[in-house]
């Protein structure tokens, strides 16, 4: 079985911003936080009260297998997590 890795640098926003696609193929998810305020990771409804938080400047999120097949979303509490690469995704895929 052969296996694609995607990276993605995503600008989370002060509204719901969409970091990941929901793929059943996908086998592992992580994401990194580098910007310099907390970001929410949740469906499409996620806020800052009802998100699951990864912490500011090198905070990890990670899964794998089942847990990771459905959309993902992010949102940030502050504008200025918004700068470049502030949140990085990173998924393998399996063929």
């Amino acid at each position: 079985m052969s296996s694609r890795v995607d990276t993605t640098p995503v600008e989370v926003q002060t509204t719901a911003t969409q970091l990941v696609a929901g793929d059943h193929r996908r086998s592992v998810l992580a994401i990194a936080n580098t910007g310099p305020n907390a970001i929410y990771i949740g469906n499409e409804d996620v806020t800052t009260d009802t998100g699951f938080p990864i912490a500011a400047t090198t905070g990890v999120f990670s899964a794998d297998q089942h847990s990771v097949m459905e959309t993902l979303y992010a949102i940030a509490a502050t504008a200025n997590q918004a700068s470049p690469a502030d949140t990085r995704v990173l998924e393998v895929f399996d063929s």
